[in-house]
């Protein structure tokens, strides 16, 4: 299942430029994204520069929401460590393939999954 999880603050006002104009992000006119590098064909870097779908993604959402998109590359060994970004302000928003628990939405609001897929092992006897 592949989803967006942002922190739930950022559906808040996280403060204001002086002219009244809400932030949502932690740094102002920038969303900081984190992705779980390398996961082809969605985070990949070709000749030098995050490619793939999700990447993509975010730079078209980005894009319509006038942001400026900065990526942060997750290369942790223990994939849940990447929600501990959301937590201690390292970035606005994940995108990346996770599962929806219990446990990451008591620290990230999920969009509905854009992809949904069974996995499966095929062994030769």
């Amino acid at each position: 299942m592949f989803s967006l999880a942002a922190v739930p603050e950022m559906l808040s006002c996280q403060g204001n430029d002086g002219e009244g104009h809400a932030h949502l992000t932690l740094e102002p006119g920038v969303l900081r994204v984190a992705s779980a590098f390398p996961d082809p064909p969605f985070e990949v870097t070709i000749d030098g520069k995050e490619a793939g779908f999700d990447v993509e993604l975010m730079r078209l959402i980005c894009e319509d929401l006038g942001l400026a998109r900065y990526q942060v590359e997750y290369a942790g060994d223990d994939f849940n460590g990447i929600f501990d970004g959301l937590s201690d302000e390292s970035y606005d928003a994940i995108i990346s393939g996770t599962k929806i628990t219990s446990e990451r939405e008591q620290v990230a609001l999920f969009s509905d999954p854009y992809l949904e897929f069974d996995q499966g092992l095929v062994a030769v006897p």
